[in-house]
C-alpha cells in the first residue's frame, strides 16, 4: 500500500506519457533515469502531505464523530446510555490497523525523501511528536480499552517500510547514476539495494512470530509445571531471604 501511494506521484497524472517512456527505451538505465527525474518533483507533494497530518493528529483529540454521536444519543437516552452508544468509534479509520497504516505511510515518506529534501523529515519528525501527545491522551484517558491485536499490524507495517527502503534504494541509485560523472557513487548505492532486497527475505522467512516452535512450547510447559509441583510455587521469597534448600 504504501509503496503504491508513493508510487503514484512519481508516475504523474499523465499514465500514458509515463507508460510510453518505460515501453520506448525499457532498459534498467532509462528506468532509473526515470525516477531520478520524477522523486525530486513529488517531494514537494509529499511535504505539504505531511504538514497536512499535523491537523489530522490535532482533530482526533477532539473526538468529533464519537462527540457528534454522543449528542445525538443523548437526545433519545440517557447520558450514560448515550456514551455506551457513541463509544467505540469506527474501527476502519479509528482502529489499530488504520492508524498502523498511516503512521507507518508518514515514517516512510520520511525515510524515502530524506536524501532528496531533509526538510521533510524535520517535518515528518514534528508529526510524530503530536501523534505521540495525541494518542498517548486517547489511548490513556479517552478511548475504551481494547483487545491487543497489534502484532499482525506491526509485522505489516514494518514488511511495507522494508519494501519501501527497496525502492529508496533503487532511486537514490537512479538518482547518483543520472546525475554523477562517475559510476563509483551509483555502484556503492547499489549495494544498498542488495542489503535491502536481503532484509525483506529475512524479515519474510527468518522470524517466527505467529507461533512458538514445539521445543519452546514444551519447555515452557515443563517448567511451569515443576514451578507448580514446589510447596512454596504460590508465594514469592526474595531469594536474599530463602534458605539454601529453597535454591
Amino acid at each position: 500500500q504504501a509503496v503504491c501511494i508513493l508510487f503514484l506521484p512519481i508516475v504523474g497524472s499523465d499514465f500514458r506519457n509515463f507508460a510510453k517512456q518505460i515501453l520506448q527505451d525499457s532498459s534498467p538505465s532509462s528506468v532509473l533515469k526515470l525516477l531520478a527525474d520524477r522523486i525530486p518533483l513529488s517531494s514537494q507533494f509529499f511535504f505539504s502531505f505531511v504538514v497536512l497530518q499535523w491537523s489530522v493528529a490535532c482533530m482526533e483529540i477532539l473526538r468529533m464523530a464519537v462527540l457528534g454521536k454522543f449528542l445525538l444519543f443523548r437526545a433519545m437516552h440517557t447520558e450514560k446510555e448515550a456514551r455506551d452508544m457513541a463509544e467505540p468509534e469506527d474501527q476502519e479509520f479509528y482502529g489499530m490497523g488504520g492508524r498502523f497504516a498511516r503512521w507507518s505511510l508518514n515514517l516512510v515518506i520520511g525515510c524515502i525523501f530524506c536524501g532528496v529534501w531533509p526538510l521533510v523529515t524535520l517535518v515528518t519528525l514534528v508529526q510524530f511528536l503530536l501523534q505521540r501527545v495525541a494518542y498517548g491522551y486517547l489511548f490513556a484517558f479517552a478511548e475504551t480499552k481494547k483487545a491487543d491485536s497489534g502484532g499482525e499490524f506491526w509485522s505489516e507495517s514494518l514488511s511495507q517500510l522494508l519494501y519501501s527502503m527497496v525502492l529508496f534504494a533503487v532511486g537514490m541509485c537512479g538518482l547518483l547514476l543520472h546525475r554523477s560523472s562517475s559510476l563509483i557513487p551509483a555502484a556503492v548505492a547499489f549495494v544498498g539495494v542488495v542489503i535491502a532486497v536481503i532484509s525483506v527475505w529475512q524479515f519474510q522467512t527468518g522470524f517466527r512470530w505467529r507461533s512458538l516452535p514445539i521445543p519452546e512450547v514444551v519447555a515452557i510447559d515443563r517448567e511451569s509445571l515443576s514451578k507448580a509441583t514446589q510447596p512454596n510455587a504460590g508465594i514469592y521469597k526474595h531469594p536474599a531471604l530463602r534458605d539454601d534448600s529453597e535454591i
